[in-house]
């Protein structure tokens, strides 16, 4: 609730974080904890929940680098 802005409902709030974990394939460990490497999720799980964090947040822009040094950037606006 508070990495978005004020302004923002707290229905809507729910509602965005609800359309991040679907985007993200999320919804079978919506409920999880997160602990220690190697217990409960995977390192898959655990990336894409580091993903769903951020972008919970409704950045203005999102950065994201697969293989830096390929030479490949892609910017996603949302």
């Amino acid at each position: 609730m508070l990495r978005q802005p004020r302004e923002i409902s707290r229905q809507a709030k729910l509602e965005y974080v609800e359309e991040v974990i679907k985007l993200l394939e999320l919804e079978d460990i919506a409920d999880a904890i997160i602990g220690n490497v190697g217990e409960g999720l995977s390192s898959e799980q655990r990336k894409r929940t580091t993903i769903a964090v951020e972008l919970a947040s409704r950045p203005q822009l999102l950065l994201f680098l697969d293989e830096p040094t390929s030479g490949t950037l892609r910017i996603c606006t949302f």
